[in-house]
């Protein structure tokens, strides 16, 4: 199965579809259209059910941003854009696995250039494979050798889509892993930035267009940067949150951390559900020398909502003297403790 998308781009020209306006083209583009051709993931005009949002930017021959970001999500994958009249303009589409442009790209697609004046126009965009590269460290010292991983559409590379490897100086790249997910680099003694890029092995996929890779920048310089990170909050603020069940949810804010080099990533060891009572988090920043630190955080749930009492049957219950009275008894409900 062939790891692409065809998407049709129609442009109509805001002023009409058979009139010209002189400043800008209103562009629409959706993936629903049947113009997805056979031959891509699924059926015509089927997309992907692991595409949850889109979104679109208009690039100018300079690669400056000059119309967008506009969003669309799932089900309804249509997007409108007016793009500013001009000449070499190149459409942008992300594919995202969340709503709201969130997530993992999943494809990427970069349009062919067109010349825009405000008549319609009909563009072809294929959707890609999206291919990401992290390494262990960024900023490193002649001779260092690093790890380098890379993932397509947020996996593992596969057998019919496997990574090919290549960098600044290649004769540092070691011999990568089945299907190329990992790789590994050593740094040459000239100090400098070296670019190192991932990119689909065209025999195996040729429906991948070339010019959508995965890159990464590493620095290689005499000074080594050893400090860690620092979080800006020298101690995070408990966070008390009110149980409603057994395990309960939470959205963290992400705590700020600054270093010298640049911060690669905040992360939290755990996301939750959290039970009743005291959970401890750990928050661990890394800068992009590979130094980290660590921050606790304490999560307490707390269960300070009462049950609510039901009674079975009449209430009130009117006897007559002498009536035997058959108590009907109570239910009870509870976020935590159930029925």
């Amino acid at each position: 199965m062939r790891i692409l998308i065809l998407i049709s781009a129609l442009f109509l020209a805001s002023c009409g579809v058979d009139s010209t306006n002189n400043t800008s083209t209103e562009v629409t583009v959706s993936l629903g259209q049947s113009g997805i051709t056979t031959g891509a993931i699924g059926k015509a005009g089927v997309i992907p059910a692991n595409i949850q949002s889109v979104s679109l930017i208009a690039i100018n021959a300079t690669g400056t941003t000059i119309a967008g970001p506009v969003l669309a999500n799932r089900p309804n994958f249509t997007l409108k854009i007016s793009v500013p009249n001009g000449n070499q303009i190149r459409f942008r589409i992300l594919a995202f696995d969340q709503k709201g442009a969130k997530g993992t790209v999943l494809y990427k697609a970069l349009s062919r250039p067109v010349d825009l004046k405000g008549k319609p126009v009909t563009l072809a965009v294929k959707m890609s494979l999206s291919i990401a590269v992290t390494a262990n460290a960024t900023a490193i010292t002649p001779g260092t050798t690093i790890d380098l991983y890379g993932t397509v559409s947020g996996n593992a590379p596969t057998s019919t889509s496997p990574l090919l490897w290549s960098a600044s100086n290649s004769a540092g790249l070691g011999t990568p892993s089945t299907n190329g997910g990992h790789i590994t680099w050593t740094a040459p003694a000239t100090t400098g930035t070296y670019t190192i890029t991932a990119k689909i092995d065209p025999n195996k996929n040729p429906d991948q267009d070339p010019n959508i890779v995965g890159t990464i920048k590493i620095t290689v310089s005499s000074a080594v940067d050893t400090t860690p990170p620092v979080f800006t909050a020298g101690a995070l603020t408990d966070i008390y949150i009110e149980a409603t069940g057994v395990t309960t949810p939470y959205t963290f804010i992400t705590p700020v951390a600054t270093d010298a080099s640049g911060i690669a990533s905040v992360v939290v060891d755990n996301t939750g559900p959290f039970p009743i009572g005291l959970t401890v988090v750990t928050w661990t920043a890394t800068d992009n020398a590979g130094n980290t630190s660590t921050l606790t955080q304490n999560v307490v749930v707390q269960d300070t909502t009462a049950p609510i009492l039901t009674l079975n049957g009449i209430n009130p219950y009117t006897l007559v003297t002498g009536q035997t009275y058959n108590d009907a008894g109570a239910i009870f409900t509870d976020a935590v403790d159930g029925t």
